[in-house]
């Protein structure tokens, strides 16, 4: 698909708030074109989902433009080759840095006049879409040293990130904060430390981050990976992109309650994730692979769904026996079987 790469280079070269409208009519193109102008027959979101997740992987224009904008911010993390437009605003926001800013809620955040539109479009965008990056949105293990000094008064940022530790992930030890000892034998702490590593003790106990500890298991996000390890090479865009078209967790759409149904059984996540693997892979032939997937679309027409459309029978066209339910036509058919 050539025009994705023409829009993605607009959405990065030029960071503009686009209106709703804009998007949507650009998605109508890719919709219409799709359907040939007809009715859809399966949901968009459900179109947009990754294929190993049951989708068909087509372009969601809208969370496109939110990777870039995204992909944009990702840029100021970067310890070299840093793109020369961040220093342009990072100038004018004064002595704060926009690495830091990302990590506040809009409400914590220090008045910034001389702010560009382009950079509140950054943050604007970072804080509708920051929960879909992040293990915990509240208070991230990814979260710099610097940014406590926002939630601390006085606290000696710089002390800590000139003996190495530079994230909040560096203090976590198995599921919760590391002792103080243990802190100072890794990273060679004096006793001067003893007063602020309290002083976190106390931001940690009063946020939710040790419940979210325990049930993620110390789990970082793609996204915080990247801000604990910049690099370069790191694809921003399909990295923000996949992060904002994950699907939603544990939800289940029509045509998989319709055949949990037939079968008399309830499959988990990890099973259908596997029949959609198994189903992307199984041929090359692009006709094949639209057949395969329009079955577990539950696409085709069956004796049992014609009976509730134009009353017609009910019956297997194959056996003349049995209700033909799309489960029984596509394999428990006997004639089939034989």
């Amino acid at each position: 698909m050539t025009i994705l790469p023409k829009l993605l280079y607009l959405f990065r070269t030029l960071p503009l708030p686009l209106p709703k409208s804009y998007l949507e009519e650009i998605q109508s193109y890719f919709l219409t074109y799709v359907w040939r102008k007809g009715r859809p027959r399966v949901p968009a979101k459900l179109l947009y989902l990754p294929r190993c997740n049951g989708g068909m992987a087509m372009p969601n224009v809208t969370l496109y433009y939110n990777a870039t904008i995204l992909a944009s911010l990702g840029e100021f993390f970067l310890q070299s080759s840093t793109p020369r437009w961040t220093s342009v605003e990072q100038t004018c926001v004064g002595t704060h840095l926009i690495a830091s800013l990302v990590w506040l809620t809009s409400k914590q955040r220090p008045e910034l006049p001389g702010i560009l539109p382009s950079t509140a479009l950054y943050l604007k965008t970072w804080d509708k879409h920051r929960s879909r990056l992040l293990t915990n949105p509240f208070l991230s293990l990814a979260t710099p040293m610097e940014v406590l000094r926002y939630w601390i008064e006085g606290f000696p940022c710089s002390r800590w990130m000139a003996r190495g530790v530079t994230h909040l992930w560096h203090l976590v030890l198995g599921d919760s904060l590391a002792a103080f000892l243990t802190l100072s034998g890794r990273y060679g702490l004096p006793d001067t430390f003893l007063f602020s590593y309290h002083q976190l003790h106390s931001l940690w106990k009063t946020t939710n981050l040790p419940t979210m500890l325990v049930s993620s298991k110390v789990t970082l996000t793609a996204f915080e990976s990247f801000v604990l390890h910049p690099e370069v090479s790191t694809r921003l865009v399909s990295l923000c992109y996949a992060a904002l078209n994950a699907p939603t967790p544990n939800y289940k759409w029509n045509f998989q309650k319709a055949w949990e149904k037939e079968m008399g059984q309830e499959l988990t996540t990890q099973r259908w994730q596997g029949a959609y693997v198994a189903d992307k892979g199984a041929y090359n032939c692009t006709s094949l692979r639209e057949v395969r997937r329009k079955v577990m679309y539950r696409w085709y027409l069956v004796p049992a769904r014609e009976k509730h459309i134009s009353g017609a029978s009910s019956t297997c066209w194959r056996c003349l026996s049995e209700v033909g339910t799309m489960l029984h036509v596509w394999w428990a058919c006997d004639k089939l079987q034989s």
